[in-house]
């Protein structure tokens, strides 16, 4: 008797902590400022997890006239669940590696969130 395939689960598995040794993130005055790596052209947009110390973000819009750098804020928000206006794209504007600050969030609060998303 054949059983029918099982379909995969889409539950992801948390990030190793391994993985956050060596994340590029620093901590400043007014909240987070964390090395991003965007991934335009992505087929589906969120997190892809940390690489070269950069927390990866895949989003469906091409880079083109800041388009993918607003989508990338927008995944984060929403990854993230906090409101984009506490997202603030401070360095990268035309290059794949970023650097975004996070308003109101200390280094521990962010881990949580990540690992959660």
């Amino acid at each position: 008797m054949r059983f029918p395939p099982v379909a995969q689960s889409s539950y992801r598995q948390p990030m190793p902590d391994d993985e956050f040794a060596s994340w590029q993130v620093r901590e400043t005055a007014d909240g987070v400022v964390v090395a991003v790596k965007g991934m335009p052209g992505s087929r589906k947009p969120g997190l892809r997890g940390i690489q070269a110390g950069s927390l990866r973000v895949g989003v469906t819009q091409v880079a083109e006239k800041g388009r993918a750098n607003e989508a990338i804020l927008e995944v984060l928000a929403k990854a993230l669940g906090i409101r984009s206006s506490r997202l603030e794209l401070v360095a990268g504007q035309t290059s794949r590696e970023k650097q975004v600050l996070i308003r109101d969030m200390n280094l521990a609060e962010l881990t949580v969130l990540i690992q959660q998303s």
